[in-house]
């Protein structure tokens, strides 16, 4: 029987592994699932879109904490400044709040205080200890921008709100919503933040809707400001582009993302 020469299994192991890397190499590359254009064919800011989309839909780039509008196909993104939420604690209150409110008549009749009794908006040092929690495990993040979200010719503070988590895909899901701030940056412009929530679920008691298992983003394209949704489903995503003039909101592109397998979502809970 031939022997190998020493040294040879180690040749071989080698050789091995190169071929398990190349074919790991071009199995990354491959899409993890279909994504097709359902709405939008011949509009040029969704065939923009949807190549930039279409080029990421294997990553977590399309339905994490970042989006793809890259310069290739046109399209570019506002400057994002992340803000220390332990030094704007007034602000994210203001916003957790308008998300998700809390309900007074859940409160009557319990002997509580003060509606806020017994929640983490107790007392300010309440709400300081859960938000220092939730950064330590980066559970929380937010973010300014200018933006002309309603394309009037003068851009707006747009202020991103996000839950759930970017870099861990055992985690919650992350997910992100976008609000017009007023001019002293200190609360919400309701009427304008109205136009970019596109929620089927908004009304009265949830003014921004049940925003869990969605990410908005804004992009620019020739001059014009867009939006859009991401918005995880079962079994397949959907991502919606929609464009604001003035008080009209309309959605131009749609897209859908069959995904094999999503991580479980945050639910979107303060």
């Amino acid at each position: 029987m031939r022997r190998l020469r020493k040294g040879s299994g180690l040749v071989l192991g080698l050789l091995w592994l190169l071929m398990a890397d190349a074919v790991w190499a071009e199995a990354t590359r491959q899409p993890f699932g279909v994504f097709e254009m359902l709405e939008g064919q011949g509009i040029e800011v969704c065939e923009a879109c949807f190549k930039a989309f279409e080029a990421i839909a294997g990553t977590e780039k399309l339905g994490g904490c970042e989006r793809n509008y890259d310069s290739e196909y046109g399209l570019s993104a506002p400057e994002w400044t992340d803000l220390p939420p332990l030094t704007h604690l007034a602000l994210l209150k203001h916003v957790m709040l308008f998300m998700m409110p809390l309900d007074p008549e859940s409160h009557i009749g319990h002997g509580r205080s003060s509606m806020y009794e017994g929640t983490i908006y107790e007392t300010e040092e309440t709400f300081r200890q859960k938000i220092k929690v939730w950064l330590k495990y980066e559970r929380l993040g937010i973010e300014h921008t200018m933006a002309d979200i309603d394309n009037d010719g003068r851009p707006e503070p747009l202020f991103a709100y996000r839950t759930g988590y970017c870099t861990n895909p055992y985690a919650p899901s992350p997910d992100r919503v976008l609000l017009v701030l007023t001019s002293n940056r200190k609360s919400i412009e309701t009427t304008k933040t109205d136009l970019v929530t596109q929620n089927a679920s908004k009304g009265k008691q949830f003014p921004a809707g049940i925003y869990s298992e969605k990410m908005y983003d804004v992009f620019f394209f020739k001059g014009q400001t867009y939006f859009d949704k991401y918005d995880r489903g079962q079994p397949s995503a959907t991502v919606t582009v929609y464009h604001a003039k003035g008080k009209n909101v309309t959605s131009l592109c749609k897209f859908r993302y069959e995904i094999p397998y999503r991580p479980q979502s945050s639910g979107g809970q303060p």
